[in-house]
């Protein structure tokens, strides 16, 4: 065999193997939420509802200063009244700082909300972060796939289109 249809036969197979291995990318969308400064006692507690997929996670970071507040996150569910509420909390902490990470067991509309449990107003900083994880396709053409299989079939039409050189034959 020609060297250059060798060597095009294995860029073939090297650029096949770029593009089909480096089409999907991970990466990690997030939204934030940062409940209102200051929440007055037996108010109607802030909330934050997004559809969460199974495999995603939220993160919580929330202090309170002046009394103590309730983080509660949970599918978020409508009564025959059409009054929303949290059905089955995956978490509910009441503290003066709530640090927590949890993972989505199932997909749906989950809802956080803040509460005062307390009888005076409290100040409330940080956020509640929601992450999802994704996977992205990458297309082919972008990365070393695309020269390596030109490349390729370069040489291998080239050592199929080239003629063999004579070696010194005589004629008689």
């Amino acid at each position: 065999m020609k060297v250059s249809i060798v060597i095009g036969v294995i860029l073939l197979g090297l650029g096949i193997f770029f593009a089909l291995f480096s089409t999907l990318e991970p990466y990690t969308k997030c939204d934030q939420w940062s409940p209102p400064k200051n929440i007055a006692p037996q108010a109607t507690p802030p909330a934050w509802a997004l559809w969460m997929q199974a495999g995603d996670k939220f993160k919580v970071n929330i202090t309170a200063s002046g009394g103590r507040i309730r983080v509660v996150i949970g599918p978020l569910a409508v009564n025959e009244l059409y009054q929303t509420y949290i059905r089955n909390p995956i978490f509910d902490c009441t503290n003066f700082s709530i640090t927590w990470e949890g993972k989505i067991e199932k997909d749906d509309t989950y809802q956080v909300e803040v509460r005062n449990e307390g009888t005076s107003e409290v100040t409330v900083t940080g956020e509640v972060v929601a992450e999802h994880p994704r996977i992205r396709v990458v297309y082919p053409y972008t990365s070393a796939a695309t020269p390596t299989l030109i490349l390729g079939v370069a040489l291998l039409i080239y050592g199929f289109i080239r003629k063999p050189r004579k070696k010194g034959v005589k004629k008689r």
